[in-house]
């Protein structure tokens, strides 16, 4: 779940066609603490000569089990910044490049700490018992979007996955067994 929260935070998300590498490496720190150097090189391209591009590219999030210890980037962009313009308020890196035939290139690198993390499942249970109203907070985060639907056919999956049940853990648990299930991860593939 550790490794989930960290992804999450660190999905490359760009305007144009991009070639990512990204290549992190784990280094053991004091106990339950765990330290990642995170590289990713952007070449940026497209079908025409001439072109304009512009990365959007959303940065980990800094919580009391992750944070980003160092960031740094360089590249041949004729504008950047750093932002949280954004529904989420996600930090995000911005970079632009104007209209020219040159190659738009970025790389970032970043190191960052993350720390063992764990609510007990009794705790959930509890509070799920309690059938509490989602925080207001939170609510923004279940939303679909443009890029996550819920709609049609995930709708219909979802429905069909969790059958009449109604307790809301119940529901996450369901959807996570069946993923778990229909999915598979090569242990020999990084990452």
């Amino acid at each position: 779940m550790r490794r989930r929260e960290f992804i999450k935070g660190g999905a490359v998300l760009a305007a144009a066609a991009f070639a990512p590498s990204i290549l992190p490496a784990a280094v053991a720190t004091e106990q339950g603490v765990r330290r990642f150097r995170v590289e990713a090189t952007f070449d940026i391209r497209y079908d025409e000569k001439i072109y304009p591009a512009r990365l959007w590219n959303p940065l980990p999030l800094d919580a009391a089990w992750q944070k980003v210890k160092e960031a740094s980037f360089s590249g041949n962009y004729d504008d950047f910044n750093y932002n949280t313009k954004n529904l989420y308020e996600a930090r995000t890196l911005y970079a632009e490049w104007k209209q020219s035939d040159r190659p738009k290139r970025l790389r970032l690198s970043m190191e960052i700490e993350t720390r063992a993390r764990m609510v007990p499942i009794e705790a959930i249970e509890a509070a799920d018992a309690k059938n509490l109203p989602i925080p207001e907070e939170v609510k923004l985060f279940l939303q679909p979007t443009a890029h996550i639907p819920v709609t049609g056919r995930i709708r219909a999956l979802v429905r069909k996955i969790i059958g009449p049940e109604t307790r809301r853990f119940e529901k996450v648990k369901k959807i996570y067994d069946w993923t778990t299930r229909m999915t598979f991860r090569d242990p020999k593939v990084k990452g």
